[in-house]
Order: structure tokens, then sequence, then C-alpha cells
């Protein structure tokens, strides 16, 4: 197995429907010193920074787990944990990882916790998961730096090396 890490970068288009968010493109742009950001909680359907596509390849080996994180805070960035995505009801390709959708938010969580969350969904309009990075213990300016995905995948270079082997085979023919 491999382990391959990704991020959201947008290239379907970036969306902020409710224009609450600043700097938009600076959290697909892979860049962890820059950041959008906003001082509106949200949720997946209100005040959120949608981005669709990640730069996962469209083809590889098959795939076995997609998991997420967010890179968010408020004064700095902090990475949250990896949260395993649901795969979509056709099972993981590497077309459906390129063409995954991120809603992002800054979320309130129990009284005086703060979060910046990322809604997954799939192409379909699945939700597969909803990661997010504990900023502080107080309000301020939600931040979202990247959302990083990683992909573990069959191993390439175990496939070649068996088609080396079976390339050595010697035929004999009578």
């Amino acid at each position: 197995m491999a382990t391959t890490t990704y991020y959201f970068d947008g290239h379907s288009g970036i969306t902020d429907p409710d224009s609450v968010w600043s700097n938009d493109a600076n959290a697909f742009n892979g860049d962890n010193t820059t950041n959008a950001s906003v001082s509106t909680s949200g949720d997946s359907s209100v005040n959120y920074l949608q981005g669709v596509g990640t730069t996962a390849p469209t083809t590889g080996t098959a795939i076995t787990q997609v998991r997420v994180r967010i890179d968010g805070g408020s004064a700095g960035h902090t990475y949250g944990s990896y949260d395993t995505l649901t795969p979509p009801s056709g099972g993981w390709s590497w077309s459906e990882v390129n063409g995954l959708v991120v809603r992002i938010v800054g979320a309130l969580g129990m009284p005086g916790d703060y979060y910046v969350r990322a809604y997954i969904r799939s192409s379909g309009a699945e939700d597969l998961g909803q990661p997010e990075t504990y900023i502080a213990s107080f309000f301020g300016t939600f931040n979202a730096y990247k959302v990083e995905i990683e992909v573990t995948h069959d191993d390439p270079t175990s496939e070649l090396e068996n088609v080396v082997s079976i390339s050595n085979v010697v035929s004999i023919t009578l």
C-alpha cells in the first residue's frame, strides 16, 4: 500500500454564495502561509466557502481509504486530525477523489468553543464526512489555509515489480 497527500485546489470552481469570506482563493492555493477568512459562523447551507476539485489525478491504482483534514485557526494555523471519509455509493475512484467538493465554515461548538469545519461531498452530492479543527475557546476570525486529502491506494511500485517478474518468464515451444 502507498499513501499520497493532495489538497483541494478548487479547479472546477470556488464560490462564496453569501459573500462573507475574504481572500477566497487562498484556501485553495496549497500555500500554508496564506488563508481565506470569515468572522461569521456557518454550516453546510449558509456562510460557507466552497471549492470543487482536488489535486489528485483522475486515474491510478485501486483506492482503499480516503482521509481529510483541515488546516485552520484564528491567530495562527493548526492541522486537525485526519477523518476517514465514507466511500461514495459507487466506491472510490481517482476521478471521484479529483472531483470532491468541500464547504468550509467557521463553526460554533460547545459554549465557548470554535472550529473551522469542512463538509465533504462527492460529485454526486453525497455527504462523506465533516473533519474539523478546534481553534480557540474565544471568538475571533475563522481562517482556512488548506484542506488536505490523504489517499491510501495500491502501491504502483509493487505492480511494476509484478510486471517485470512476469516478463522474465521464458516460453518454451515444442
